[in-house]
Order: structure tokens, then sequence, then C-alpha cells
């Protein structure tokens, strides 16, 4: 897999769009992610699915926690399944927690385009009387603190969804290991 940075701004690219129309996406059916090179991840009616569309290769983890590597069932032992269960938590806890930065990240951009907008009404309103510099800059310190605020926590949250990718990833590399038709898929 292709850096961390890369996957978290997929996942935030993602959902970005959808909180600025303030849509939101079913938990049944989400967009594909392009994580690295043709391969994507998509989550479509309880199974998490990656495709590869150089290789026309698919893995999906079933609701039920079932393996199919290109339209074959998978036998687990009771290690791999442990570890598929425990592969399809992380990438569902990734994917929901990637959405919601997202979708704040998206709402964050959206109220500092406000503040622009806000600093040249406050121009404009220098010209009456009975607002001066000293309130200009205090409305816009007010405005500037709760934003940076909001844009801090953010990046707290961003912090620690990275720190899950770094689980993730271990566990993906662990999986591959554990089962052998992952194992023979360079793509995945």
């Amino acid at each position: 897999m292709k850096s961390i940075t890369c996957l978290l701004m997929s996942f935030i690219a993602a959902f970005a769009p959808l909180a600025a129309r303030e849509h939101h996406v079913s938990s049944r059916c989400s967009p594909n992610i392009e994580l690295h090179d043709g391969c994507r991840l998509s989550l479509n009616h309880g199974s998490i699915i990656f495709t590869d569309r150089w290789e026309d290769g698919e893995v999906e983890i079933t609701e039920e926690n079932g393996l199919i590597v290109n339209g074959r069932t998978v036998d687990l032992d009771p290690v791999q399944q442990d570890l598929v269960r425990e592969y399809r938590s992380q990438v569902e806890s990734v994917w929901h927690d990637a959405k919601k930065i997202g979708m704040e990240g998206a709402k964050v951009g959206v109220e500092g385009a406000k503040l622009g907008i806000t600093a040249a009404v406050n121009v404009v309103r220098l010209i009456a009387p009975g607002y001066d510099e000293d309130d200009f800059d205090r409305d816009m310190e007010e405005a500037e603190d709760r934003l940076e605020a909001r844009a801090d926590a953010l990046e707290k949250r961003a912090d620690k969804l990275e720190k899950q990718v770094d689980t993730l990833k271990d566990l993906h590399e662990r999986l591959k290991e554990a089962v052998p038709e992952l194992e023979r898929l360079e793509w995945f």
C-alpha cells in the first residue's frame, strides 16, 4: 500500500464534497476510494470490497466475515477468521472516522470562507460611525480563534486516524501473510 497520507487524503477527499452539500452517505453503499495504482475500496451492502482494475481481481469480506477472492469462497481456519474479523472491524472504524473528519473538514473550510466574507463586510462597516478598527480587530480575532480551535480539534482527530491507519496497515500485512489466496495477489 502507498503512504498513509495518500490513504487519508483519499478518504477525506471522497467525503468532503458530500459534507459540503450536507449529503449523508448511506452505510449500505459508499463511493469507491482509490487506494493505489488501480486498487479500489468500497463498502457495499455490508461487504468490504477491494477491486483491481488492472488484473480484474476482487477481494470481498462479507458482512458475516467471510472471505471471497476472485469469486471463490476461502475456507478460513480459526486464526484466519479472527484476522478477517479484526481487519473488517478496523476498515469500518477507519472508514467511519475518515468520513466524519472529511465532513468536519469541509465544514471548517466553509467557516473559513464565511470568515473572509465577514472581514469584507466589516471593512465596509468601518465607514459607518460607531464601528472602529478596534471593533473590527476584536470581531475578527474572536472569529479566527473559534475557527482555529475547530481546526486544531480536527487535526487531533486526524492524528488519531493516522494511528488507526498504521494499525490497519499492519493488520493488512498479517492477513495477507496468513491467507495464501491473498498473498498471491500482488495488488492487494
